[in-house]
This record gives C-alpha cells, sequence and structure tokens, in this order.
C-alpha cells in the first residue's frame, strides 16, 4: 500500500507566502531618514509657498519693480532670440485672441451706448418761455449804417452771385453723402437727415433779408471727421463766390427770431475779421458752431493755420471733431483789445439749448429759477436770435422741439 505525502510547510515558508519576503536589509550607502523628515517633493513645494506667501509679497512686488527699472529686461521681453517656435507662436495665437476678443467686446459696447445716446429722449428747459435782456455788441455794426445787400438765395454751390458792395453768405453743411466708413461704424453723433429738417428755416430767413445761402456738403473733406470740412467750405466761398462775410452755422441750428439782422453782429471796423462767442464748455474758448469772417488775406492765413493743426485732429468716429481746439490753438491774442476778433456774448448769436430728461421735467418745471441756465448768456431764452443744439447726440429731437417755436 503506497500512501502520499504531502510536503511540509515550514514555519518560515508559511510566513513567507502570507507576509511576502522578508525584509531586506538596506545597504551601507543607503541613508536612514528620522521620522517625520519632509521628502524632496514635500521640500519644494514648501519652497514654493514660501516663495509665493503672503510674507513675501513686498519682496516680490520689490523684485518686479527693480527688473522694470533695468532697460535689458525690457529688452529681454522683446528680442525673438530668447523664445523658441513654439513659444512665439503659441503668444502670437494669445496675442490675436485677445486683441480680436477686446476689439469685438468694445465694438459691442459702444454701439449699445451709441443707440441709446441717438435715441435718448430730450425736452426744452422751461426756460424757452422765459424773456431774458441779451446784452448787445458793444462795438459798431453794420445795423447803424445803411447796406446795400442784393437779395438771392441757393443751394447750389455753382451759383453765380451778383456783384454787390456787401455779400453776407450763410453756409452750413453735414457729411451725410460723404461720411467716411468709420463715422459709419462707430460715430454716435448722428446728422443725418439734419439739413434737410433746418434748411427751410435758414432759407426763409436768407430769403427774407436778402443773403446769399449755400450747403457745402461737397466740401467735407473724408480724411478727417466732418467738423474739420468748415475751412474748405469757407474758403471756396471766400474765393468763388466773392463773399465780404460768411456765417458759418452748424446744422442743428435754427433761427428763433427771423426779424433779427445779421448787420446786428458785423463790424464796420476794417481791422476785424472774426466774430465768434465764447463757449461755456471751455476755458477761455470760443465755440466753432456759429461764427462770422470778413473775407482778407488776415482770414485766409487763419484757415490754413486752423487746418494745419493736425495735432487736434480727433480719430474718425467719435463724437467729436477737435476743429474747434484746432481753432481755438490759432487764437491766442485775436480777441484782446487790438486784436483781429470780437466775442459778443453768447446769447447774441449762439445761445445753447437747455434740455432736460423728460422724467425730471416736473421738477425743471417747479424750480428751474434754481438751475443753472436761468437767465444764463449762455443757454436759450425766449427772445434769442439762434438756438445751438450743441453737445446733443439724438440732435433731430431737440431740434424739431425749437422749429415748432421759431417766428
Amino acid at each position: 500500500m503506497v500512501m502520499s505525502m504531502r510536503p511540509v510547510r515550514s514555519r518560515s515558508n508559511f510566513q513567507q507566502q502570507q507576509h511576502g519576503p522578508p525584509c531586506v536589509a538596506p545597504s551601507s550607502s543607503a541613508t536612514l531618514l528620522p521620522l517625520g523628515t519632509p521628502t524632496n517633493q514635500q521640500q519644494q513645494q514648501s519652497s514654493r509657498k514660501k516663495r509665493f506667501g503672503v510674507a513675501n509679497i513686498p519682496a516680490l512686488i520689490q523684485n518686479t519693480i527693480s527688473n522694470m527699472r533695468r532697460l535689458d529686461y525690457w529688452k529681454s521681453l522683446l528680442l525673438p532670440e530668447n523664445y523658441d517656435a513654439s513659444t512665439i507662436r503659441r503668444l502670437t495665437l494669445r496675442a490675436i485672441v485677445w486683441i480680436t476678443g477686446l476689439t469685438l467686446a468694445w465694438y459691442v459696447w459702444h454701439q449699445h451706448v451709441g443707440s441709446y445716446e441717438r435715441t435718448r429722449p430730450w425736452k426744452a428747459a422751461p426756460i424757452i418761455s422765459v424773456e431774458r435782456t441779451c446784452p448787445r455788441p458793444t462795438y459798431e455794426t453794420l445795423a447803424d449804417q445803411s447796406s446795400d445787400i442784393k437779395p438771392t438765395t441757393t443751394r447750389t454751390t455753382d451759383a453765380a452771385l451778383p456783384a454787390a458792395s456787401q455779400i453776407i453768405c450763410m453756409t452750413t453743411f453735414t457729411d451725410e453723402k460723404k461720411r467716411a466708413t468709420a463715422q459709419k461704424l462707430y460715430g454716435w453723433r448722428s446728422f443725418d437727415g439734419m439739413l434737410d429738417i433746418t434748411w427751410k428755416n435758414k432759407q426763409s430767413y436768407a430769403n427774407k433779408h436778402g443773403y446769399q445761402l449755400f450747403d457745402e456738403s461737397n466740401q467735407v473733406d473724408k480724411s478727417r471727421p466732418p467738423g474739420w470740412s468748415k475751412v474748405p467750405a469757407v474758403r471756396r466761398l471766400f474765393k468763388e463766390e466773392n463773399c465780404t462775410w460768411v456765417f458759418f452755422l452748424d446744422a442743428d441750428t435754427v433761427i428763433m427770431d427771423s426779424a433779427r439782422k445779421l448787420e446786428e453782429f458785423i463790424p464796420t471796423d476794417p481791422t476785424k475779421h472774426l466774430v465768434m462767442a465764447p463757449d461755456k464748455t471751455m476755458k477761455n474758448g470760443y465755440n466753432s458752431g456759429a461764427w462770422f469772417l470778413r473775407n482778407s488775406e488776415w482770414s485766409l492765413d487763419l484757415l490754413e493755420k486752423w487746418w494745419s493743426k493736425t495735432w487736434h485732429v480727433r480719430q474718425v468716429g467719435i463724437s467729436k471733431s477737435g476743429d474747434q481746439a484746432g481753432l481755438n490753438a490759432c487764437l491766442k491774442g485775436v480777441f484782446a483789445e487790438n486784436g483781429q476778433g470780437l466775442a459778443p456774448k453768447q446769447c447774441n448769436f449762439n445761445s445753447f439749448a437747455a434740455i432736460v430728461d423728460p422724467k425730471e421735467y416736473p421738477d425743471h418745471e417747479v424750480h428751474f429759477k434754481q438751475k443753472e441756465y436761468f437767465l444764463s448768456e449762455y443757454y436759450y431764452h425766449k427772445g434769442d436770435f439762434l438756438m445751438h443744439a450743441a453737445g446733443v447726440d439724438n440732435k433731430e429731437v431737440v431740434v424739431r422741439e425749437f422749429l415748432e417755436l421759431a417766428t
């Protein structure tokens, strides 16, 4: 009888199967760390926390500022050899994405705000029914003398003017037909249709008193914001139409008292060439929305200097053109006692429209005497010669309200 024998497992073999191989004694080259000693990875993390911790923020700022003061720091940022090709491609792509995103975000914001401003409702302040005395010019004017002005009016730029001892011309324009692309895309303040709305008012006034009236919209220079085209417009009238005096007025102006004559503002002194009203929004400045200029060498020289002030040309598309700042840069000493210009009070021929939000109108109706515009020489009151809707983006609603009051 054959007996089967099972292998007998020793105690050590049994423990090895249950608990794995026995521990290997460390070699003589290995270093045993005391319990609780941090590893290399933990040390790196701790070092990083110390470098970027709150306590080290002042040191980081000081180090950054000291680096930024070094010229070689900025040079190193601009040198292509300090970057590999992949880094340059990555930075370029990020720059393109950021610039595109910021441009789109700015454009959406700009259009949103512009749309609101162009349609924002306004209402004339209660002073439109309040009379206030406006100081008349202190100098002698043509109204004090008899004038020989032959009546004729035209809106075409090639109309032939009759020969006369005094040819007083009126002119205005808009950029509606020759607007630059940037002006169409980004412009807030729109003069679209403004000349069609106010032209009848200006034409009726010119017909009544025998002044020349010209639409100089064809003189708009698209390389600059539209306000600068006042220069070529007036210059053309001097050289081609032989106007003795030119009264330029913006398209957003309304003749409120047609019984008044331009001769009331034009001086007889042959040494005076410019008549312009102060601008309340500018310190010691003058408004280019309504002004008189004599046909003379001095005036032509002024127009050339004005046009040369390219530093003041604003970016096409924003509300302001910069033409007024450019003109004021040419007027140093002009309105001095012995200068070539005269500056009567603004209420004479360039009264600004005082407007309020319709929601706030009830308060203004009750307390208008406490408001800044009450009896002010800068704002239109009943009886003023002209209203100018200056600084308003939604011009149509303002101009139409004043047209109903014009006489």
